[in-house]
């Protein structure tokens, strides 16, 4: 996987948002760290410039007020007012954008650490940026991350507690999908079987979505091949297991393997 895939499956999930991102290319899949949230699309940035164009309509109203009370030159106040709206609100969604970008850039360098084996430095940078990032999207972001540090040093439980505490109603798109695909795995790394069969059910539709796509199509196959074992699907499941062998060779994809070819040994 290249890393448990979620957030670009191909393994167990863990990768980050950032569909173009180089380093996807070099590691191919398994657990997936959210390595970069999409910043025009997955980080919420037209529903920030939306909200900054709804205060400045408020805005707009109150200043309206006022130049009929100060009987203020309808012409003079108009232009004046759309000139420096609109440098309020395209500089604040420009900042918005910087701000985003830049924690997209230390996300990407920190995943440098993940790859090359050092998930104790990695986890240590979610950590740091998440006592400075703003924003409901890039902290979940940086929270999904987080746990897939905790699942490479191998401290599943730690890795679930991240993901249960947070609230998946709030998550949308791939950063919706990586979660679940990260949880489900988790899940079934501890033998958690029925909690990741149900989520695994409810989030069909969603996989279905993205188990074609490059990036993902061989995390969510490992889900696939787990929820087979689990169901009774044994000869299913071989099938895929050998398949997701041969396609998906990455050294992170090792010990998912090796996890599922004992689940299969114990139900034989």
């Amino acid at each position: 996987m290249t890393g448990l895939r979620g957030f670009c499956p191909n393994t167990t999930a863990r990768v980050g948002i950032f569909r173009r991102m180089d380093m996807r290319r070099q590691t191919g899949q398994g657990l997936e760290a959210l390595a970069e949230v999409c910043i025009l699309r997955e980080m919420g940035v037209l529903k920030h410039f939306l909200k900054v164009i709804g205060a400045g309509v408020c805005i707009g109203i109150l200043l309206a007020v006022l130049r009929t009370v100060f009987r203020i030159d309808s012409a003079v106040f108009w232009r004046g007012y759309w000139i420096a709206g609109a440098a309020v609100v395209f500089g604040a969604a420009l900042l918005y954008v910087l701000y985003t970008r830049r924690y997209a850039k230390r996300i990407r360098a920190a995943t440098v650490y993940l790859e090359n084996g050092e998930p104790r430095v990695y986890l240590d940078e979610m950590e740091d940026m998440l006592r400075t990032a703003r924003g409901r999207n890039l902290r979940a972001t940086l929270e999904i991350n987080r746990s897939v540090g905790y699942y490479e040093m191998g401290e599943y439980n730690s890795a679930i507690s991240v993901l249960e505490k947070m609230p998946p109603e709030s998550l949308r798109g791939e950063a919706k999908m990586v979660y679940r695909l990260n949880l489900c795995l988790y899940y079934f790394r501890v033998s958690r079987n029925a909690e990741a069969i149900e989520l695994y059910r409810s989030g069909e539709t969603e996989f279905a979505r993205y188990r074609e796509k490059r990036y993902y199509s061989g995390s969510i196959t490992l889900l696939d091949i787990l929820a087979a074992i689990e169901e009774g699907r044994y000869n299913n499941a071989k099938t895929m297991f050998a398949y997701a062998r041969e396609t998906w060779q990455y050294p992170r994809m090792q010990k998912e393997y090796q996890m599922i070819e004992k689940k299969l040994a114990a139900r034989r």
